[in-house]
């Protein structure tokens, strides 16, 4: 997971806040479609990603995520 307030280009003109990596074991499929599909709509909210950017630390992070979920 990589946080930067500032933005990091990505692109032609687009900005990304936050890059998470996701790893799953291949049996576990399913599990890996859940976690993505809802994170994915957390991250589509642009309040939601301004609240997420203000964290300083992981397990901030990680709670305000798992609020917004």
């Amino acid at each position: 997971m990589l946080v930067n307030p500032t933005g990091i280009e990505w692109g032609q003109n687009a900005k990304v806040y936050v890059v998470i990596g996701l790893a799953i074991d291949p049996q576990n499929t399913s599990l890996f479609r859940e976690v993505f599909d809802k994170i994915s709509e957390v991250m589509v909210d642009e309040e939601n990603i301004s609240q997420l950017i203000q964290c300083t630390t992981y397990d901030q992070f990680i709670d305000q995520l798992i609020s917004l979920l």
